[in-house]
């Protein structure tokens, strides 16, 4: 892997931004299709997930259980405040 490159991505699901692992080759997810995020979840994805589509621009509030382990794998230190696991999934 480049020093660019990430083992993660970031995409709205089940109404948080949560990040995927990204594999080699893959193509990003599309409406319907089922994605298992860092927190353990598998969400079906839906269009409102999506702020590429023209009618939907908002960006979901970021899972803390994903940014917290998404942290701990690239090394980044974690503000106390987000170090706590997210209750509202």
């Amino acid at each position: 892997m480049q020093a660019h490159e990430r083992k993660f991505r970031w995409q709205n699901a089940g109404g948080r931004r949560h990040a995927t692992r990204r594999k080699p080759h893959e193509l990003p997810p599309r409406p319907g299709e089922q994605v298992t995020v860092l927190c353990g979840q598998t969400i079906t994805l839906i269009d409102d997930d999506f702020p590429e589509l023209q009618r939907n621009q908002l960006i979901h509030p970021t899972c803390r259980e994903c940014n917290r382990l998404w942290c701990a794998d690239e090394g980044i230190p974690l503000p106390a405040a987000l170090s706590k696991p997210d209750r509202a999934r």
